[in-house]
């Protein structure tokens, strides 16, 4: 019984469903989770408990916090709104963080090994997968569940008419990533550890595919690092029967896509065929012409050097005596630059990527999760806001932590 709390738990703290209408009582939740996992660890001896780089992490998280808090109040935004909307979400997402790693100490108290914890977080998504496969077999349960989760049923029509499954805060953009990220750990676990591992990514791809085509891109290059990096001579037939297995498994269920959910297909080939289209003709079409073109238009000297105090995604979250003329857009690093410019930007990503780059430098599968996560942070800052979502950051440090975890073990063995 208390494992399935554990799991449950864990989903709660990665997928943070809105389970009110109530914005305030949605905001709270985060801080409910990071009680019940701080007694979780209430009795674990305190020493090796947070590494001091995930500590630096932290620290600068919230560092940037209050430099967004202050830059907001300069930039004249209404405080009741900020309160709600900026200090609480930036909390919010510090305190899910820490709630992840105290899941991961937690696991380490009670004797998993990184394995072990890889694969506790797999059954975590597997549960994600079960939403997901009720939304396929029963298409009016799913009009229920999004009218409760998605956007407080305010979603728009079409992206749900071609995606959106499972419970999560964020399907399109974070969730989709995620599920990508861990079909690239099973793969990357499945050739180094135990084949079991490679059973998982058909269902990972499911829920990747029925959400969004940056986490099918993210699995893609992913696998292909990943491969490039871990073969050699001893396992080459190994790794490439195994690499040849999971693209041919792939393109089945892309093809399966198709006659299931043709609109979804239309979608993701269309994705495909921008990713052509700039890497062959050099010709930007689809979404990467509309991010380029956000790129050129937004930036400017003032938003680089100190920002500007305001994300720029819609109108809302612009101050009403701010007139803004430009494009809105999604993109990580332009919200980033508005937000807080370059000191901001610093806070947030440098303490991230020396946390992704301390690894075991022997060690091929740390090697390799290590550069693939550093590519999932500087891509997918670009199609959005990594740091706006707890669930990627959140599975960089969990990652992280288990790496962290064995390089330890290593030292003192030596």
């Amino acid at each position: 019984m208390k494992k399935i709390l554990l799991y449950l738990l864990t989903f709660l703290i990665i997928y943070t469903p809105t389970f009110f209408s109530n914005n305030i009582v949605n905001y709270m939740l985060p801080f409910i989770y990071f009680i019940f996992t701080f007694f979780l660890t209430y009795n674990i001896p305190k020493k090796g408990k947070f590494s001091n780089v995930f500590r630096r992490v932290i620290f600068f998280l919230f560092l940037g916090a209050i430099y967004f808090f202050i830059r907001t109040l300069i930039a004249g935004t209404d405080l009741t709104d900020f309160f709600h909307l900026r200090i609480i979400q930036s909390l919010q997402f510090i305190v899910l963080l820490i709630s992840m790693y105290n899941i991961s100490i937690y696991l380490s108290a009670i004797g998993y090994n990184d394995e072990q914890k890889i694969e506790f977080l797999l059954k975590v998504c597997m549960i994600q997968f079960l939403f997901v496969a009720i939304m396929i077999l029963f298409p009016n349960v799913r009009t229920n569940l999004l009218n409760h989760f998605y956007q407080n049923g305010k979603g728009n029509i079409f992206t749900i008419s071609k995606r959106v499954y499972g419970i999560m805060s964020n399907y399109t953009f974070a969730g989709a990533i995620f599920h990508g990220v861990m079909a690239v750990v099973a793969y990357v676990y499945g050739l180094t550890k135990n084949n079991k591992y490679l059973l998982y990514i058909p269902e990972l791809l499911i829920i990747v595919l029925l959400n969004g085509r940056t986490g099918l891109f993210i699995c893609g290059i992913g696998i292909f690092i990943s491969t490039i990096i871990l073969v050699d001579k001893k396992s080459f037939f190994k790794i490439f029967k195994y690499f040849i297995i999971v693209i041919i498994a792939s393109m089945l269920l892309f093809q399966l896509l198709k006659i299931i959910f043709p609109s979804t297909h239309i979608f993701i080939r269309n994705g495909f065929n921008d990713v052509v289209n700039i890497l062959f003709n050099g010709e930007k079409t689809g979404n990467i012409q509309i991010l380029s073109e956000n790129f050129k238009d937004d930036i400017n000297f003032k938003s680089l050097l100190i920002g500007n105090g305001y994300r720029i995604q819609n109108r809302e979250d612009i101050p009403n005596n701010i007139e803004f003329n430009l494009s809105y857009s999604d993109m990580g690093y332009l919200n980033d630059m508005y937000m807080g410019g370059l000191p901001y930007m610093v806070m947030l990503y440098l303490p991230l990527i020396i946390l992704i780059f301390t690894y075991n430098k022997n060690n091929k599968k740390e090697f390799a999760l290590s550069m693939f996560l550093f590519f999932v942070l500087i891509f997918c800052n670009l199609k959005g806001e990594i740091f706006r979502s707890s669930m990627l950051v959140s599975e960089i440090i969990f990652i992280k932590s288990l790496i962290q975890e064995s390089k330890e073990k290593e030292m003192k063995k030596i």
